[in-house]
C-alpha cells in the first residue's frame, strides 16, 4: 500500500492515537502484511520474506496508520547529504519522501519486496489525500523512499498514476504491488482491510467504489543494505 506509500500508502497496521494529519505525513503505502506477534527487526532495510496475511496490529502501505510516536518524515535537503554520502545524486525535477509500513518489521518486510525487484507499486485511498489537501503522486516525480527510522533506503521514480475505484482496481497491478500471493484477491481482501481502518479514522465509511490511488515506480538508486540504517 502506499504513502502510505510512502504512495502506501502506504496497507500496515497501526495503534490508535492517530489523526488525519499523523496519517498523510508519511504517505505510507497500504500493505497487505497482516502477521500477528511479529517479532521485532532491526532499523536496517533487510530483506526478509514476505507473510502471505495481513499484518494485524492496529494500522495500514501503501495503507496509512500510523503510531501516536511515529517521527514526521525528512526533509528532501536532509536526505540529500546522506544520499550524497552513497555516492547518489538526486535528478532534476520534483523530490518527495515517502515510506512504506507503520511499523519497523512492516517496513522492513515491504522495503525488501521492493530490493528484491517484486514490488513496483504502491496503493493509497484518494480520501486520504484529500483529507490534508496533499497533492497526488505525479508521474516523473522523483521519490526518496525511508525506513521506518527515516533512513533512506531508495531513489525513485513514479511511471504511473491512476485513480480508480476499489472495485476496479487491476490484477495486475495487484500483482506489481507485490504483496501476499500477488493476486488479486489477496490485495483486495487485505486493502479492504487497511482502507476500512483509515476510513474510520476519517469518519467515512468504506464502500466498493472508493477512490483508489494506485502508483507505480521504478527505482533508480539503491542505498546498500548495510548503509541503509
Amino acid at each position: 500500500m502506499r504513502r502510505a506509500s510512502r504512495l502506501s500508502a502506504r496497507c500496515t497496521t497501526v495503534p490508535v492515537r492517530l489523526n488525519v494529519r499523523e496519517i498523510t505525513l508519511r504517505r505510507q503505502h497500504c500493505s497487505s502484511n497482516f502477521t500477528n506477534n511479529q517479532s521485532s527487526a532491526s532499523s536496517n532495510c533487510v530483506p526478509k520474506p514476505a507473510s502471505l496475511e495481513p499484518t494485524m496490529r492496529t494500522r495500514p502501505s501503501s495503507a496509512f496508520e500510523r503510531t501516536a510516536n511515529m517521527e514526521p518524515l525528512p526533509k528532501v535537503e536532509d536526505l540529500a547529504p546522506k544520499l550524497r554520502s552513497h555516492g547518489i545524486e538526486l535528478p532534476p525535477g520534483v523530490v518527495r519522501v515517502g515510506a512504506f509500513g507503520d511499523s519497523d518489521e512492516l517496513s522492513q518486510e515491504l522495503l525488501s519486496l521492493i530490493r528484491v525487484g517484486r514490488k513496483r507499486g504502491g496503493a493509497a485511498l484518494l480520501w486520504a489525500y484529500e483529507a490534508e489537501s496533499e497533492p497526488l503522486p505525479r508521474i516523473g516525480e522523483i521519490e526518496i523512499v525511508v525506513n521506518y527510522f527515516n533512513a533512506p533506503c531508495f531513489v525513485t521514480r513514479t511511471t504511473e498514476v491512476e485513480v480508480v475505484p476499489f472495485n476496479q482496481v487491476s490484477a495486475q497491478f495487484a500483482a506489481r504491488e507485490g504483496e501476499g500471493d500477488g493476486s488479486l484477491e489477496y490485495w483486495r481482501k487485505a486493502h479492504w482491510a487497511c482502507f476500512s481502518r483509515d476510513c474510520g479514522r476519517m469518519g467515512r465509511m468504506p464502500n466498493e467504489t472508493m477512490p483508489v490511488i494506485c502508483c507505480s515506480f521504478e527505482v533508480l538508486n539503491v542505498v546498500p543494505v548495510s548503509q541503509a540504517g
